[in-house]
């Protein structure tokens, strides 16, 4: 956390920079105040508490002779979903903290909760609702695979250092030569580039889609003809998913993936282009008021001839 306090300000310095701004004469926020608010933080852990309890709780244990590494960053977070903004409370989010060389606890979002969690590591499956775990609070016994999972993620979560039982980190140095910049400091988050749409995630599909997301479930529908624009208008072949969607009073986010760009608009809806092909929707503010503010900048925008 105390890393990502100091990152941030300095990546919107080095953004601010570069747009032309004078540098800052001192970091903001000091390490005094970064300590502060680690402090402040964590006498506010009880948030944090609530949000973890909301989750489905799982157990497990290796059934092999591997086992859970641990570092000094052990709560790792992961998620599955195309997109996904990775925090206690985001959809589909999920969270590993090994507490002994052969039990790992995870928090499970319940949105999670149908006929299989997702597949890791290549295709391993856990089956929630017919978990013995799930139920009745008794570990899950797991593969190698799927313990070198998880410590993959410990990898992936730690800042300098990670622990294990054994002295083999064959599987560490693997992901470091693929992912040098690991080795590297960094924060939990990345401040974006200023102007740009934030960046494409990796467990998006190929091609362009419009992505709707709720507290409780996502829709993922393929677009083309993305016009741009605060109301940005697209059309779609899956008019059943566009159905779907229309029968939404609101999305917490909605994001555009074009292969020109994209948008991204929190506190969204979807509404058909009436004088558009069948197909054919924008999305807008579920406010009124923001929405009206879309309609007058759109109509004061001089139309291309």
């Amino acid at each position: 956390m105390r890393t990502t306090l100091a990152e941030i300000p300095r990546q919107l310095a080095a953004e601010l920079k570069a747009l032309g701004w004078p540098p800052f004469k001192e970091p903001l926020p000091s390490d005094d105040e970064i300590r502060q608010i680690t402090r402040e933080l964590i006498a506010k852990r009880q948030a944090a508490a609530k949000q973890l309890l909301a989750k489905d709780i799982l157990l497990f244990e290796p059934a092999g002779e591997a086992r859970f590494w641990t570092s000094d960053h052990p709560v790792a977070l992961h998620w599955q979903l195309p997109l996904g903004e990775v925090g206690l409370e985001s959809l589909g989010v999920e969270i590993y903290l090994p507490i002994a060389a052969d039990l790992l606890v995870g928090f499970v979002c319940p949105s999670h909760r149908s006929d299989t969690v997702g597949h890791l590591d290549g295709g391993v499956e856990i089956c929630l609702p017919q978990a013995v775990g799930l139920e009745r609070g008794l570990p899950l016994k797991i593969s190698d695979a799927m313990v070198n999972f998880f410590n993959a993620l410990q990898v992936e979560a730690s800042e300098r250092f990670l622990y294990a039982s054994g002295e083999d980190f064959t599987l560490a140095r693997k992901i470091l030569a693929h992912r040098p910049d690991l080795a590297e400091p960094r924060g939990l988050v990345r401040a974006g580039k200023m102007g740009h749409a934030p960046p494409r995630s990796a467990n998006l599909p190929p091609g362009e889609w419009l992505y709707l997301e709720t507290h409780h479930d996502y829709l993922l529908i393929p677009i083309r003809d993305w016009s741009g624009g605060g109301r940005g208008e697209m059309t779609t072949d899956d008019l059943e998913q566009l159905a779907e969607a229309l029968s939404r009073e609101q999305f917490e986010v909605a994001h555009v993936f074009a292969d020109d760009g994209g948008q991204m608009m929190r506190g969204a809806r979807i509404e058909r282009v009436e004088d558009g092909e069948p197909g054919r929707l924008r999305m807008v503010h579920a406010d009124p008021s923001l929405a009206a503010l879309d309609v007058a900048i759109a109509a004061s925008r001089p139309v291309p001839t």
